[in-house]
């Protein structure tokens, strides 16, 4: 049996057998940080990546600290980097995460990083997204964390334990033996090597976020093509490429950043200034503030059983009971019906909606939601229209159910046409990646209460370009 404890463990120091590296090759890690690269590669990407070099990490405080700065970097909501970002129609999507040198069997340090996909308009600003990267940097070295993150943080950590779905024994195993290294072995059924962050670690915390900074990191910037407004900021002008790895097939050249960025965004940026749309997440409204298993209503709903008053409303609802995992969950797919015209076109605009649905929910009520430990999605459905799945703790379950019925509504009466730009463009990589991996036609065959035809996906392709338009989606 294990178990789990949410206050202190003492770091289990001096680990026997971490590779220990020289000074020289640190220092050979260390002159990589800071610089501004651009890497020209053989696949048909547009990605941006900010790294930051911490040194001598401390194995148990320092990678808490990391899941706490790498969980607000990767915030959705309002007032997070990637918000912005979407809606200056910037980025496909983000992501935080660190890497540490030769895994942990090393004791050289880790190396944190922000992961950006970009758009075709974003691969054409890049100073501004390194910019808002920047000026989102700078808030999280000037605000102090709310109570409200810490609270919350260990709340659902003690509910999602105590109230775990099944999970096989392979899985629970190797979940505690990865922390075998870093907490002394009576810890592992004593309190078990899991601490959740406090608001006592914001100090140490501030520590670790120090090297989280533009004027610290190496930025790297990759592409097929070397635009040429980058072109002109290369710091060695007489090759084109100073460094190249043929195994891998890249080049890549060194910038300068100050002039690429511009003098007077580098100094404001360095400055520390940041923008008022930038702020840390208010309180998450779907934190349960009960755990009560409701009492078996008998036989009653055994199996599903339809609410409704009659089989001819427009909303059927059905409900049932589990008599046999008892814990205060709740599980609600709700799915909502539309008719068209069978056509191709109108297979476009799904194919678009969906796409559009996922980006708006993760930026609304999703991410949200999945930090109180809900899984949800809304998606299209071939079959019925537009599916909506949540499943989580029971208490605030219906209130996240009408939050995604009013997200819905919402991008049903007020779309918006930069994410209307992102989703058919990423539908139009879709197709070319499809064209470029095969020789034979994907074909689409639906049939449902939607339409049915079959639409080869070069067809598809030059559907998105031409002829899907945002008033047409409207």
């Amino acid at each position: 049996m294990v178990l789990r404890c949410f206050g202190d463990i003492e770091p289990r120091p001096n680990v026997e057998g971490r590779v220990k590296l020289t000074e020289e090759q640190r220092e050979q890690e260390k002159a990589n940080f800071p610089c501004a690269n651009f890497t020209k590669t053989t696949q048909a990407i547009k990605k941006i990546t900010f790294s930051f070099l911490l040194d001598s990490m401390n194995f148990d405080y320092d990678y808490l600290s990391l899941d706490v700065i790498q969980t607000l970097i990767n915030e959705k909501g309002l007032g997070s980097l990637a918000r912005k970002l979407k809606e200056e129609g910037l980025i496909i999507q983000m992501n935080a995460n660190e890497n540490s040198c030769d895994g942990q069997e090393t004791d050289l340090f880790c190396i944190p990083w922000i992961g950006i996909k970009l758009t075709d308009e974003g691969f054409k600003k890049v100073p501004r997204v390194i910019e808002l990267v920047g000026e989102y940097l700078n808030m999280m070295q000037d605000k102090e964390i709310p109570d409200d993150f810490y609270e919350d943080y260990l709340k659902i950590e003690e509910l999602t334990f105590q109230y775990a779905d099944q999970s096989d024994e392979e899985y629970l195993t190797q979940s505690i033996t990865q922390n075998m290294d870093y907490v002394e072995p009576e810890n592992l059924v004593k309190k078990v090597a899991h601490r959740v962050p406090t608001k006592k670690d914001a100090k140490h915390l501030k520590e670790v976020l120090k090297p989280y900074v533009l004027s610290k990191c190496r930025i790297d910037i990759q592409g097929q093509e070397m635009p040429e407004y980058i072109k002109e900021h290369k710091i060695d002008k007489s090759k084109d490429y100073e460094t190249v790895i043929p195994y891998f097939e890249t080049q890549s050249t060194r910038l300068d950043l100050k002039s690429f960025i511009g003098e007077q965004t580098h100094q404001k940026v360095l400055s520390g200034y940041y923008g008022s749309y930038f702020h840390y997440p208010s309180k998450n409204e779907f934190m349960p503030d009960h755990v009560t298993v409701e009492e078996l209503d008998g036989d009653k709903y055994t199996i599903p059983v339809n609410l409704s008053e009659s089989e001819d409303d427009v909303i059927q609802a059905y409900y049932s009971q589990d008599l046999v995992y008892r814990i205060p969950k709740a599980c609600l797919v709700a799915n909502m019906l539309f008719s068209a015209k069978h056509d191709p076109m109108n297979r476009i605009y799904f194919d678009i909606l969906q796409n559009y649905l996922h980006d708006e929910y993760q930026a609304g009520p999703g991410y949200q939601a999945y930090k109180a430990s809900f899984q949800s999605y809304v998606d299209r459905n071939d079959h019925v229209g537009i599916e909506f799945f949540i499943s989580g703790f029971s208490s605030k379950s219906c209130l996240l159910y009408r939050r995604a019925l009013e997200f819905i509504f919402d991008c049903f009466i007020n779309p918006k046409e930069s994410t209307f730009k992102r989703a058919r463009e990423s539908r139009i990589r879709n197709c070319i990646k499809y064209m470029n991996n095969s020789d034979v036609y994907m074909e689409v065959a639906v049939v449902g209460v939607l339409y049915t035809f079959t639409c080869p996906v070069e067809t598809r392709k030059k559907l998105l370009e031409q002829q899907a338009t945002f008033e047409g989606f409207k």
